[in-house]
């Protein structure tokens, strides 16, 4: 089990304190990564500017059954197995419909004030259409148990998850709580606008 730390945009947190301290010469937050396992792979940025880092999956020896869920919600627990298309490396097919937790081994303390928001990554959905089930998903401060990815097939065909795959992307992100107040009346017109839902128009 390894504990490590992955420079992501201004604080810094320690384990004990859990105080930030901005730096201003950097747009760097310390997140702190616990590898639940050795051979998990640490989140990474692949360019220089990305704006989100990847989590890849994982599904190692360690590994043996993942919890999924079809579209009857009837809950089908998969055996992980060495997949012969792609060298025997690890994984599970999930069939159309299906969505399955899918296990990542890392674990983020994650900064006062702060949040991760996970996204698909944009060329597996729009390839394979592969998706997270919940479009975005939020990881809170307080949340301290393993990051799981919840992989929606949401094609027509069987899609294979292998041990690896870099099918999600993540961000941290500052949070504002709102401060809600009742108001005693109705809000005033603030423009010209008169309505929602396409009222300005449809562009062809």
């Amino acid at each position: 089990m390894i504990y490590g730390v992955i420079e992501l945009q201004p604080c810094i947190i320690t384990e004990k304190s859990k105080s930030i301290k901005t730096d201003k010469t950097t747009n760097d937050v310390s997140v702190g990564v616990y590898k639940i396992y050795d051979s998990v792979e640490m989140p990474k940025y692949y360019t220089e500017k990305s704006a989100c880092f990847d989590l890849s999956v994982y599904l190692g020896p360690e590994i043996v059954h993942v919890n999924v869920y079809n579209r009857m919600l009837m809950h089908v627990v998969k055996t992980v197995i060495r997949m012969a298309d792609k060298n025997w490396i690890r994984g599970i097919c999930l069939e159309p419909g299906e969505c399955a937790f899918i296990p990542t081994g890392l674990i983020f303390n994650i900064p006062e004030q702060y949040k991760i928001a996970v996204y698909p990554r944009s060329g597996v959905s729009a390839k394979r259409h592969i998706k997270l089930a919940n479009c975005v998903a939020v990881i809170d401060e307080d949340f301290t148990q393993q990051t799981m990815l919840p992989i929606f097939n949401d094609s027509e065909e069987r899609q294979s998850i292998y041990h690896g795959d870099r099918l999600a992307q993540a961000e941290i992100v500052p949070v504002h709580r709102a401060v809600f107040e009742e108001l005693s009346s109705p809000i005033h017109q603030k423009t010209d606008r008169t309505g929602g839902f396409g009222h300005t128009g449809v562009s062809v």
